[in-house]
C-alpha cells in the first residue's frame, strides 16, 4: 500500500498525495505524466511548504532534488542555501546573459543539467556565478564594498573544490563539459596561464571524447573559447600557435549542407575568424610555408564564400531575428575587414577600408541596443560578445570621430566578455590614439548611418565595397611612422592595470616594425 506523501518523492509532497516511493521515479508520477523530482535524504527536516517555496524559487531543469540537496545523503544547510543562491545567479543571469547575442544552449541547458548529478560542474557553476556578483558589485563605482572580497573568496572556494572533484571524472565528454567552465572561471579571474591549461585539457578531451553522440555542443563552445584566447594573447601566456589544433570537426560542422539555425551559423563563422587568424599569424619565412599559407587562405576564401551562400538561403525562409541575426552580422564584417586589408603592405591601409569599421560600430550599437534590458545590471558574457569587434575598429581606424565613438561606447558598456573587459580595452584604445597623435573628440559626435541591408549573394560574388557616411574630407590622418602596427599586452586585473608594449610602424611602404614603446594604463 503507497505510504503518506510526508516520506514520498518531491513532486508527491508538494501535491499531498500518496506516493508509492518507488526508485528512481514514483509510479505515480510517470503514470500521471509528471516529472518526479526525486527524493530528499530520510533525514531531512525540510517542510512541505519550504519545499513548494524553493522549488518555486529554483525552476531548475532536472530532478529538483538534486539542486536541494546538491549530492544524495546531505542535508540542507546555510551553506548550501547560499549554494543555490549562486547557483541561481549562473543559471537566472550568466547563462542568458552569455546566449543573448548568439544561441547558447550549452550554457543554457547542458551545463545546468551536468550540474545536478557532477560535483565538480556543481561547484564551478556556483564559482562562475560568485565571479558574476563579484563583477556587478565592481561595476557599479559606488566606492569599496567588502561583498566584493566575499565574492571573491567564494568563487576561489568553489574553483577549488571544481578541481578536487574532477579527479574522479572519467568520462570525456563530461571532463570537457567542465573544462569550459574552468576555461570561464579562470578567465574571468585573470589566471591566464590556468585559462591555457585548462584550454589544452579540453582539446585533449575533444580528441578522446570524439565521436560520443553529446560532443558536438561542447566542442563548438570550445572552439568560441579558443577563439577568444587567440585574439586576447596575454604576454604573460601568449596563444600557442605552433601546437593548436585544427579543430577539424567543428570545421566540418560548418561545411554542412545547410544553414539551420543562427548557432550554427556563428560557429561556424568563429571557426573561418579562428582560421584566418591562425593562417594569418604563422605565415613562414619560408618559400614553402608561404606556399602553404596562400592554400589555406584560398581554402578559407572559398568555405566563407559558402557560408555566406548558405546565408543567403537560410534567411530567405524567414530568418532574420535579433539580435543572433545582427550579431552573425558584425562578426562577418570583422572577418571581411581583415580579409580585405591582407597582412603586409603599409598600416595606412587601414584608412581605405573606413566603410567596413562604421559597420562594425553600426552592428555593435544595434545589437546593444536590441538586448538592452531594464534591469540596472552589468552585463557579463563567457563568450565573445561586442568588444572584440569594436577594439579592432579602435585600434585600426584612425578616423578620429570613429575611433572617439568607439573609446566612448566602451566605456559606458561596463561589460565583461570572458578576457575582455570592455573599460580596459577603452583604455588600451585611447592610450594608442595618444601614441598616435590623436586627441579623444568632446561635444556630440556626428552620426553614423544605421547598418546597410547588404544581400548575402552580394558578398558572396566579390561585389560589396561598404560606404561610410563619415569622410576623409579635411580629416588629417597619422601618418605612417607615428603608427602602431602592434600591442602586447600584460594584464593585471586584480590592479585593474594593463602593461602595454607598442611595436611602431618604420614608416616604409612595405610595413616593417619600427622602435618600440612601452606604457601602460588603469581602468
Amino acid at each position: 500500500m503507497p505510504r503518506k506523501s510526508g516520506t514520498g518523492c518531491v513532486t508527491c509532497r508538494i501535491r499531498r498525495v500518496k506516493c508509492d516511493e518507488a526508485k528512481p521515479c514514483c509510479q505515480r508520477c510517470i503514470t500521471s505524466k509528471r516529472q518526479c523530482d526525486g527524493y530528499l535524504p530520510g533525514d531531512s527536516t525540510v517542510t512541505r511548504r519550504q519545499l513548494a517555496d524553493a522549488v518555486r524559487e529554483l525552476g531548475v531543469i532536472g530532478p529538483v532534488s538534486k539542486a536541494l540537496t546538491q549530492y544524495p545523503g546531505q542535508r540542507l544547510s546555510p551553506s548550501q542555501v547560499d549554494s543555490l543562491s549562486l547557483f541561481d545567479v549562473f543559471r537566472k543571469l550568466t547563462a542568458p546573459s552569455t546566449a543573448s547575442f548568439l544561441p547558447s544552449n550549452f550554457w543554457t541547458g547542458e551545463l545546468l543539467q551536468l550540474a545536478h548529478s557532477e560535483p565538480a560542474v556543481w561547484h564551478a557553476t556556483l564559482a562562475l556565478g560568485a565571479l558574476h556578483q563579484k563583477h556587478e558589485l565592481a561595476s557599479q563605482e559606488s566606492g569599496p564594498d567588502h561583498r566584493v572580497d566575499v565574492f571573491s573568496r567564494l568563487a576561489n572556494q568553489n574553483y577549488a573544490q571544481a578541481m578536487t572533484h574532477a579527479q574522479a571524472l572519467r568520462d570525456p565528454h563530461r571532463l570537457l563539459s567542465l573544462s569550459l567552465a574552468l576555461v570561464s572561471i579562470t578567465n574571468m579571474m585573470g589566471r591566464w596561464s590556468e585559462s591555457q591549461v585548462h584550454i589544452t585539457a579540453g582539446h585533449r578531451l575533444m580528441l578522446q571524447a570524439k565521436g560520443h553522440p553529446a560532443v558536438k555542443l561542447a566542442a563548438e563552445m570550445l572552439m568560441r573559447l579558443d577563439l577568444q584566447a587567440l585574439t586576447f594573447s596575454e604576454s604573460s601566456a601568449p596563444y600557442p600557435y605552433a601546437d593548436a589544433p585544427d579543430m577539424t570537426d567543428v570545421t566540418k560542422c560548418m561545411r554542412a549542407a545547410a544553414i539551420e539555425n543562427y548557432e550554427q551559423a556563428g560557429t561556424s563563422l568563429f571557426s573561418l575568424v579562428r582560421r584566418f587568424l591562425l593562417a594569418d599569424e604563422t605565415l613562414g619565412m619560408c618559400s614553402e610555408a608561404q606556399v602553404q599559407e596562400k592554400l589555406m587562405m584560398r581554402d578559407i576564401l572559398q568555405d566563407l564564400v559558402d557560408w555566406e551562400f548558405k546565408m543567403a538561403i537560410f534567411e530567405k525562409n524567414g530568418q532574420t531575428g535579433e539580435p543572433a541575426a545582427m550579431s552573425v552580422r558584425l562578426y562577418h564584417t570583422l572577418l571581411r575587414v581583415m580579409i580585405a586589408a591582407r597582412r603586409f603592405g603599409p598600416d595606412t591601409r587601414w584608412d581605405d577600408l573606413l566603410g567596413y569599421f562604421e559597420r562594425i560600430v553600426a552592428c555593435a550599437e544595434s545589437l546593444l541596443l536590441a538586448t538592452v534590458t531594464p534591469e540596472p545590471r552589468s552585463p557579463l558574457s563567457l563568450e565573445p560578445g561586442v568588444i572584440i569587434p569594436l577594439f579592432v575598429a579602435g585600434s585600426r581606424c584612425r578616423h578620429p570621430v570613429l575611433r572617439s565613438r568607439v573609446i566612448r561606447l566602451l566605456r559606458r558598456l561596463k561589460r565583461h566578455e570572458g578576457m575582455w573587459f570592455s573599460d580596459g580595452a577603452a583604455e588600451v584604445c585611447a592610450k594608442t590614439m595618444q601614441i598616435e597623435g590623436q586627441t579623444i573628440l568632446t561635444g556630440d559626435l556626428p552620426p553614423i548611418a544605421p547598418v546597410q541591408d547588404i544581400p548575402w549573394e552580394a558578398w558572396s560574388m566579390g561585389r560589396v565595397q561598404p560606404q561610410a557616411s563619415l569622410s576623409w574630407e579635411g580629416v588629417e590622418r597619422v601618418p605612417e611612422i607615428m603608427r602602431v602596427r602592434e600591442t602586447l599586452v600584460l594584464v593585471t586585473t586584480e590592479q585593474r592595470r594593463v602593461d602595454l608594449t607598442f611595436i611602431m610602424c618604420s614608416g616604409d611602404d612595405i610595413g616593417t616594425y619600427g622602435e618600440t614603446r612601452f606604457e601602460s594604463v588603469t581602468y
